[in-house]
């Protein structure tokens, strides 16, 4: 059975001190990383997305994982607009409907970055388990709401 966060606890009231885990502080993350070379334009710009919250969260950073991460996303879009253009479903050579062998390969490339991004930190719940909160770029309830209502009360074509 997974372990609850001791901030999950505390909400919930049953944390104790005595078994919760000793936090150690990591030294502070001061440069990231360059991207690999071989690396596309989507792989790069997801490298620099990517290093950016972990260095906002202080994670330290392993090259070899990113790199899997920053690769399988570009893959991913790839093979997503390679099925927009072909559809999810080709002719085979007997005339019957197949599936595109590319939503194979698009499930596999969902499962290895959710994995991969899991390990790096990136997921909610792996951040919650680590203990580290990002709210920098996470909108409030209230926040949203007010855009909501400065949106609607915009008059057509701009004007205010």
């Amino acid at each position: 059975m997974r372990r609850k966060p001791d901030k999950l606890k505390a909400m919930q009231g049953t944390y104790r001190q005595d078994r919760a885990k000793e936090v150690v502080d990591l030294p502070e993350v001061t440069a990231k990383p360059e991207p690999p070379s071989w690396l596309d334009d989507i792989g790069k710009k997801t490298w620099e997305r990517v290093t950016a919250v972990m260095a906002d969260a202080n994670l330290s950073f392993d090259v070899e994982l990113l790199s899997a991460f920053c690769d399988c996303y570009s893959h991913l879009i790839k093979c997503s607009e390679k099925l927009r253009a072909e559809g999810y479903t080709l002719m085979s050579d007997s005339g019957l409907p197949k599936i595109n062998p590319t939503v194979n390969a698009l499930r596999e490339l969902q499962k290895t970055l959710i994995e991969a991004g899991k390990q790096l930190g990136l997921s909610v719940e792996s951040r919650a388990r680590m203990g580290i909160e990002i709210k920098k770029n996470e909108p409030d309830e209230l926040d949203f709401f007010l855009q909501g209502v400065k949106l609607r009360n915009q008059k057509p074509g701009g004007a205010k």
